[in-house]
């Protein structure tokens, strides 16, 4: 009797767990039309399109969650796919779950410019101001964005991105930071970034856009300098190394400090005009190609020969000239907009010692 007692207790907790955990609602006939259509002819788009955009319409979120899962399967790189996935579960108020779609969607194409802007206002939009993480968080995460697709020729709306956020933030030596890894990288507005680089120097004192330790070390090399010179530009006495003030405090002399602080701009525009000069050479030299690329996204629809054709020879140029980083970079973008083109996947297993210098993989946006 004690060990019936016992099964019938079994069950009724049985019983009590079910009725806790709620059944997945029923999908609507539709849907399940839809979905089937997709199962069973999976190559076409449009079926999958109409699927999507009906969870979508209908706010349908348990189908949704199946339908878009099933899509990025074999469509990972439709960027905008996977922000309509992340809006969906925030229009329902689940906002752990939509970081974590944008962190997959970002896991399939770390290079996508748009999808990491989309999930950098995400991130902003959805952190709480007063908390003192927050600050960290976001950069972090644009430190991210930018080391996975910051060297993409087509990355400048990401960099500007992050230097206006840190604008914002008033922390001008981590834009100077910002600036120094951009003007290094062949990008399509190069020669913007420079002058924004040039307008931010001379608007700002450098104590506020250079290191602490940058700006002493630059404020000894240009006192020795003028020691050795005799004069200062402006005729007057220069000063002795030893009669500097410590760290970032301002020289007494108003006279001599304006004289300083414009050296000083001057001096570090002229470092990193070296570097920009670099630069515009690695531009020049791939500019045709970029020019060539009418459609840097994927899509079902097939390319044109010339474009098809324009890929072959960019890869061929990266691979005899580019840096190991650079030749995968290229690779990666070429393979989501050629991703259905079985010969430029056979050129990347045929790329002699490619596996030597394969970037690491990503796994998420905090790992990458």
């Amino acid at each position: 009797m004690a060990e019936d007692g016992m099964e019938l207790e079994e069950t009724a907790k049985d019983a009590t767990q079910e009725a806790i955990i709620p059944a997945e609602p029923e999908l609507p006939s539709e849907f399940d039309r839809l979905f089937k259509s997709c199962e069973e002819n999976p190559e076409d788009f449009n079926a999958w399109v109409a699927l999507l955009q009906y969870v979508e319409q209908e706010n349908l979120l348990v189908g949704a969650r199946k339908a878009f899962d099933m899509f990025f399967l074999r469509y990972p790189y439709c960027y905008g796919y996977w922000k309509k996935y992340a809006d969906l579960e925030k229009k329902n108020g689940n906002i752990q779950v939509a970081e974590e779609v944008y962190r997959r969607g970002l896991h399939a194409i770390p290079l996508s410019v748009d999808l990491w802007l989309h999930y950098l206002t995400f991130i902003k939009e959805n952190s709480d101001p007063n908390d003192p993480e927050t600050e960290g968080r976001i950069r972090a995460s644009y430190d991210h964005a930018v080391m996975a697709a910051g060297t993409d020729f087509r990355s400048d709306r990401l960099w500007e991105s992050y230097i206006t956020w840190e604008t914002e933030q008033q922390k001008l030596a981590n834009v100077t930071s910002i600036y120094d890894r951009v003007l290094g990288i062949p990008t399509q507005l190069y020669s913007q970034h420079f002058q924004k680089f040039k307008e931010h120097v001379q608007d700002n004192n450098p104590k506020y856009f250079l290191s602490e330790e940058e700006f002493v070390q630059l404020r000894l090399e240009l006192s020795k300098a003028s020691l050795s010179a005799g004069l200062t530009e402006d005729g007057e006495p220069s000063v002795a190394a030893e009669e500097l003030p410590p760290g970032t405090e301002d020289l007494a002399d108003p006279a001599k400090r304006m004289t300083e602080i414009e050296n000083m701009r001057h001096k570090v525009i002229e470092v990193r005009q070296e570097v920009f000069n670099h630069n515009e050479h690695e531009v020049s030299k791939r500019w045709a190609f970029e020019e060539g690329i009418k459609r840097p996204y994927f899509h079902v629809k097939a390319l044109e020969k010339t474009q098809l054709n324009n890929w072959r020879e960019y890869l061929d140029f990266e691979i005899e000239n580019g840096t190991p980083e650079r030749v995968v970079v290229l690779f990666e973008r070429c393979l989501i907009a050629c991703a259905l083109y079985e010969e430029f996947w056979i050129k990347v297993a045929r790329v002699q010692s490619w596996r030597s210098f394969l970037l690491p993989p990503c796994t998420s946006p905090q790992q990458r």
